[in-house]
């Protein structure tokens, strides 16, 4: 029998896949400080404690805990604060009172056990502490103790949350409940998608994640933001298109205009939050692709003339504007092509790894003519076949070159 799976193949050191090199996290600026020494007698205490297994006399001391929290949270923070696209601030308001700052808070302590669980997985060279599990109540009172800031009842809130079940992502879910016990598998907790976590989270009750979601699209300023550096050139959001009955057409999301070029730049901004499993990335493919579909029609009705948008004041009328249109995201690069020609799609992440744009040029002309890696240059896709008792697994695998990519810079 043959059991397939896919794996992305990463070289050693690459945790940061996807930031920039000039963002990544320095060792310098972010090493976290060394943990203090684990007791010999905890040492020697913790082998045969497996997984539905809760010793608490072989749990952490409190200042080890305490400490493998703050390199977490250290971690979390270099993370966040690296995306070109932003994060979310500590104080983003979640439903339930919540706070994307106490959500983080609580997943570093998680995170912080994750990481002795593997350490003392390594040191004494056994597995059983890779599932290690503790009462739900222990682990309540074990993060509210380490966080007296926040709450027990928002505690017990987040750690429901992150509580796998039927409906939710292990991904974003990474605990594991068995009646009143909880399973931590330390490899489905990463600090590398934290506000993905947070945020789709408090998605699973769509209901609630309402206020939320217009408060993560709001994000989409950056991009106005971003543009409006550029030496020369005019940028608006939110331009209405009107139809002769004064209907509205839609609107112009960012818009961004060289005078003197006659070049202009229409963006349909998306604001999803970032996929970290295959059927999020679909979707978000999906909602590009639909996306693209009313950027069209509303391409169409300002072109033949049966709508047409009021510029700001000084800006060249839109008739004398030679203009691109595009679909733009904050992280994903869509390569699925799109349903109709010269519309294309981007993500804030892929363009802001170029450095600054020199003008819009370099912004216009890498959205038509995207820099990629290359097959067999900068990646491989490849099989990896073990076997497993009876059964053979093959792996298909995408291998990293060493070497890394990044996009042609335009100060280059």
């Amino acid at each position: 029998m043959v059991t397939r799976f896919a794996v992305v193949a990463r070289p050693s050191g690459s945790d940061t896949a996807g930031i920039p090199q000039s963002r990544r996290p320095t060792p310098s600026s972010n090493t976290p400080s060394p943990l203090p020494t684990f007791p010999e007698s905890r040492r020697s205490n913790g082998r045969g404690s497996g997984a539905g297994q809760e010793h608490p006399e072989n749990s952490p001391p409190a200042d080890v805990l305490r400490a493998a929290a703050q390199r977490a949270k250290t971690a979390v923070d270099a993370y966040r604060h690296a995306l070109p696209e932003g994060n979310l601030p500590d104080s983003f308001q979640l439903d339930g009172g919540l706070t994307v700052g106490q959500v983080a808070d609580v997943l570093s302590v998680v995170m912080g056990f994750a990481s002795l669980c593997e350490a003392a997985a390594r040191m004494l060279k056994r597995t059983e502490t890779t599932l290690a599990s503790l009462r739900r109540t222990t682990l309540l009172e074990m993060t509210t103790e380490l966080l007296p800031t926040v709450s027990t009842a928002c505690i017990d809130a987040i750690i429901e949350r992150l509580t796998y079940a039927s409906g939710r992502s292990c991904r974003v879910s990474p605990l594991a409940k068995l009646e009143d016990t909880i399973i931590v598998c330390p490899p489905l907790i990463t600090p590398r998608v934290i506000d993905a976590i947070i945020l789709r989270s408090s998605a699973y009750d769509p209901g609630r994640y309402g206020p939320v979601g217009q408060r993560q699209g709001n994000r989409a300023v950056k991009w106005k933001d971003w543009l409006g550096q550029i030496p020369g050139v005019l940028v608006a959001d939110r331009i209405r298109a009107r139809r002769q009955d004064r209907q509205t057409a839609g609107d112009l999301d960012v818009v961004a205009v060289d005078p003197g070029q006659r070049r202009g730049l229409c963006l349909e901004i998306k604001w999803p939050i970032d996929a970290i499993s295959l059927p999020e990335v679909t979707k978000i493919e999906d909602w590009v692709s639909s996306a693209a579909t009313q950027v069209n029609r509303l391409r169409t009705e300002l072109t033949s003339g049966s709508a047409v948008v009021e510029m700001p004041k000084g800006w060249p009328a839109f008739p004398e504007i030679t203009w691109t249109w595009a679909v733009a995201t904050p992280q994903q690069l869509c390569l699925r092509p799109l349903p109709f020609d010269e519309i294309y799609a981007t993500s804030f992440r892929y363009m802001a790894s170029h450095g600054k744009p020199r003008s819009l040029n370099d912004v216009i002309d890498t959205l038509t003519s995207p820099d990629l890696p290359v097959d067999g240059v900068d990646f491989k896709i490849d099989t990896i076949d073990f076997l497993l008792g009876r059964q053979k697994v093959v792996l298909d695998a995408i291998g990293l070159s060493q070497k890394g990519w990044e996009p042609r810079r335009w100060n280059s």
